[in-house]
């Protein structure tokens, strides 16, 4: 199984996919919008990777959650973090998590 965590944002989002052995196998930020919704899907399947299977966590913040909620199934919602880390360690903590809670 792939667990991914996104970091979303107005502008572009950071995303980052780890294996069942807890491995990063892809880290890509992706604009919020169409082009950036087909990187990511690209990215995938460069990796042999259907977005079926990958189970996302990502953060609903505002309404920018909502193109990734289009696209990316299945998921798991997690409420906004109070203090921000930097993206990339917020995409990975969010990976993580999503990691504990679905095994």
């Amino acid at each position: 199984m792939i667990f991914g965590g996104i970091d979303v944002a107005k502008s572009r989002h950071e995303v980052c996919l780890v294996n069942d052995a807890g491995d990063v196998i892809l880290q890509i930020h992706v604009d919020n919008n169409q082009k950036g919704m087909d990187r990511l899907l690209r990215a995938l399947g460069r990796l042999n990777i259907k977005p079926d299977d990958v189970k996302f966590c990502l953060e609903a913040t505002g309404h920018y959650w909502l193109p990734i909620y289009c696209h990316l199934m299945p998921y798991v919602i997690s409420t906004p973090a109070r203090q921000r880390p930097t993206k990339r360690m917020l995409c990975f903590l969010l990976t993580s998590y999503n990691y504990d809670v679905l095994l």
